[in-house]
């Protein structure tokens, strides 16, 4: 026999626990889809201030894709059972809700209707949402980027995509790479080079600038950095792999090496061809600077040699020659006398000769270069000023004897004998 009271008390306690559940629920009128229950949870999940601000409402405002709604009243209308159903819904200030949803028919209060569960799926969806989103980017940077970019399987080496610039650097066409394996293309000019990879992989969890000898399509080898990491993709372990072509730095670098040795041995010679000079040599910059010297230079002034230095100032050289006691002639006119030597030395015109404390005469030959340099030679010439002055002694003497002697050569006892003096004198 039919109770009521207790149909009552039955419906009672069955939204009791409708309202009490963590899920959103809502049952549905079968014909017209309004809402004939709502539960706290549903209306949280929908922004309402509590259950009952969402009855009177349009139910069809709270949904993005009318045809979403129309699916579930269809399955409602059909007696059907709907299980797990994804829709985007929208809450009362616009914003976004994702819910998976399953529903199934009912008889509520006496009226066909339909039972619709709501679970909140936000956050995996814009999870979902947010690593398609980084996907897309990762897709869009992997295949516009200008550095090679490869994606392979961990164990076999397998090709699974590769970039534009890294067809570029070797070669191929798409569909000739991916799907194979690197050591099959040849890229690896030796299998243990991609081992050796793998083993600083395994024991760094990384790869940076690894020198690697690959061969292009048409059997070119070339050298190349390359950097690896683990990545996952389509939820396994990877490896993206970043290749920089360094062949032409390699020749770049070998060039390099090559104009290093020539320059160095341009630069032996010249020191070779300075140093066989007779004479002393040396080089000013433009800022007075002593550049270089050569050793006959160091032992013209011994005074100084084991002070003197690239980089030192001319003038800072003619101080040290006068404190050593070497130029008697600027003694108490330093200043003015180096003075007077900078501007001969700055402006060159011609030999200058300086006499030393210690007797010797050095000849001091000066030039300027083109990039205002000064370029010097010091001849030692004491000893001709020493036989310069015999010379002028020598011919002293002979003037003096020939004066003497000129008034008796008209005497007839010489005059026999003049032609012999003068032999004489010729070879004296």
């Amino acid at each position: 026999m039919f109770d009521p009271e207790m149909k009552q008390r039955s419906d009672d306690q069955l939204l009791d626990v409708l309202e009490a559940s963590p899920i959103g629920i809502a049952i549905l009128d079968r014909d017209s889809g309004r809402r004939l229950f709502v539960n706290t949870a549903l209306a949280k999940g929908l922004g309402a201030a509590n259950r009952h601000d969402l009855m009177d409402r349009d139910i069809t405002e709270s949904w993005v894709d009318a045809d979403e709604f129309e699916r579930i009243i269809s399955a409602i209308r059909n007696n059907k059972v709907l299980v797990e159903f994804e829709a985007e819904r929208k809450r009362l200030d616009g914003t976004r809700w994702w819910v998976l949803m399953s529903a199934q028919p009912l008889v509520f209060e006496g009226k066909n209707a339909g039972i619709v569960w709501h679970a909140d799926i936000t956050e995996r969806k814009q999870s979902e949402q947010a690593r398609v989103q980084s996907q897309a980017r990762f897709e869009k940077i992997f295949h516009v980027c200008p550095l090679p970019i490869a994606i392979t399987e961990i164990e076999t080496g397998q090709m699974l995509d590769i970039n534009d610039a890294w067809l570029s650097m070797m070669g191929y066409a798409r569909d000739e790479v991916v799907g194979s394996c690197a050591a099959d293309l040849g890229f690896w000019s030796k299998s243990s080079i991609r081992q050796k990879m793998i083993e600083i992989l395994n024991r760094d969890g990384f790869v940076r600038n690894f020198e690697v000898i690959g061969t292009r399509k048409n059997g070119n080898e070339f050298a190349a950095l390359l950097s690896v990491e683990k990545i996952e993709m389509d939820g396994r372990q990877v490896l993206l792999g970043v290749s920089i072509d360094i062949a032409e730095s390699k020749q770049a670098e070998a060039e390099l090496l090559a104009a290093k040795e020539e320059a160095e041995r341009i630069e032996a010679q010249l020191q070779d061809a300075i140093e066989a000079i007779p004479d002393g040599f040396v080089l000013y910059d433009s800022q007075d600077r002593l550049v270089r010297n050569n050793q006959k230079h160091a032992d013209l002034f011994p005074s100084i040699a084991d002070s003197v230095a690239p980089g030192m100032k001319y003038q800072d050289l003619l101080r040290m020659q006068i404190r050593r006691g070497q130029i008697s002639e600027a003694i108490g006119s330093e200043e003015e006398w180096i003075a007077a030597r900078t501007r001969q030395h700055r402006s060159p015109e011609g030999a200058i000769e300086q006499k030393f404390a210690d007797g010797r005469v050095i000849r001091l030959t000066e030039g300027k270069t083109l990039s205002g340099g000064i370029v010097g030679i010091r001849t030692d010439v004491t000893e001709l000023h020493r036989a310069k002055e015999q010379a002028e002694l020598a011919n002293r003497a002979k003037s003096e004897f020939l004066a003497n002697m000129s008034h008796v050569w008209t005497a007839p006892c010489w005059q026999g004998n003049y032609w012999t003096l003068m032999q004489c004198w010729s070879v004296l």
